[in-house]
């Protein structure tokens, strides 16, 4: 175990935290939703990176840190872009009508553009890998 500051704590550097990440599965396993409010640099980084890390049988763990979106739009895209990269989710995007096929486009093209369609912004080049 390593003292660190600075950065999210992951595996066996995360000490001492087991009751809180049992009454996190807890709340999930509920169907309840879970806002973790704290002053910085207290480990609500370092939970969600657990869950991530060790998610439970049948369940999966998208992370995605959207301090630097904009706004709704890009909040969206970063939401979607890690889905598409999660393979159970991947396969259900894909199986949209047109998904291919603007993905075929948008390759052959090499299209990198950000599209906005009110308040949906898509980095196509990311969402689209």
């Amino acid at each position: 175990m390593r003292n660190i500051t600075g950065q999210a704590v992951v595996g066996d550097d995360l000490y001492g935290r087991g009751y809180e990440l049992a009454a996190l599965w807890e709340c999930l396993k509920a169907g309840e939703h879970v806002l973790l409010l704290a002053p910085r640099r207290v480990g609500k980084t370092s939970l969600m990176l657990e869950l991530r890390r060790r998610p439970r049988p049948k369940w999966h763990v998208i992370y995605t840190d959207v301090e630097g979106a904009a706004d709704a739009a890009d909040l969206f895209a970063d939401i979607l872009a890690q889905l598409a990269g999660h393979p159970a989710y991947r396969r259900g995007l894909e199986n949209i009508p047109g998904w291919q096929a603007a993905k075929d486009i948008l390759s052959a093209a090499n299209f990198s553009a950000k599209a906005r369609v009110g308040e949906l912004k898509v980095e196509f080049a990311s969402a689209m890998r």
